[in-house]
């Protein structure tokens, strides 16, 4: 009697395991699905939106936009005299200049949390999508900064407190990317090419707290919506 007890419990957690595998396999696909339409999944809004929300609900500015766009004019002009650890990240050619050297920039995820962001934001760029931001990472003191141009034409600046790159190429026999990295806890630049049979596994790395916060918002967004309905009722 205990060894049947025994299995069927095991038979239960087994098909529970499944169930649960096979509905983050379904989310997965959604948001890989998402991805491609080119959407901004966890926020839900365009890259321009997300950005002037966030800057709308910041409490202070430590620096002012004056001293930002110095701080990005340096950076630029460390990046023309080679020096390392300075990098300028052109959404609007879709490019990145490193050690004063230009490298067109593909299919590309970016992680990008503004210094006084509540969490990040993620989004997705084709190699056509050119829009008009660019980031600056480096300088005399490690910073980054976001410096982008609204609808009515308005130029923001705003500081950054994370920002990650990655930018594919697959082919069918080889794949090669870049990969490019700021943190204000370390204040450290890092770019760097890589390469490989199948990235698959990178880009499933940059995208693990996309995934874990898409499917937090998911299951946060259907008990709001169960909720509702029994309110109805």
């Amino acid at each position: 009697m205990k060894t049947k007890i025994k299995k069927s419990i095991e038979e239960l957690i087994f098909q529970a395991f499944e169930r649960e595998q096979k509905e983050v396999e379904k989310q997965l696909e959604e948001m890989r699905e998402a991805i491609a339409r080119g959407e901004l999944v966890v926020t839900g809004k365009s890259f321009m939106d997300a950005i002037l929300c966030s800057s709308k609900n910041t409490t202070y500015y430590e620096i002012d936009w004056r001293e930002i766009k110095s701080r990005c004019e340096d950076i630029r002009g460390r990046i023309n005299r080679s020096e390392p650890e300075n990098v300028e990240i052109r959404f609007n050619t879709m490019s990145q200049l490193y050690l004063n050297k230009e490298k067109r920039l593909v299919d590309t995820y970016v992680k990008i949390w503004t210094m006084d962001g509540m969490e990040p934001l993620f989004l997705f760029l084709t190699n056509d999508a050119l829009i008009n931001a660019l980031v600056f990472l480096g300088g005399a003191k490690k910073e980054a900064f976001l410096v982008f141009i609204d609808d009515e034409k308005t130029t923001h600046y705003v500081q950054l407190k994370e920002f990650y790159l990655l930018s594919i190429i697959q082919q069918e026999d080889r794949s090669w990317g870049l990969i490019t990295s700021y943190s204000w806890f370390s204040a450290r630049v890092s770019t760097n090419t890589i390469q490989g049979d199948a990235l698959n596994s990178v880009v499933d790395l940059f995208l693990a707290d996309w995934f874990r916060k898409f499917v937090t918002d998911k299951i946060k967004t259907e008990q709001e919506k169960e909720g509702e309905e029994d309110g109805e009722e």
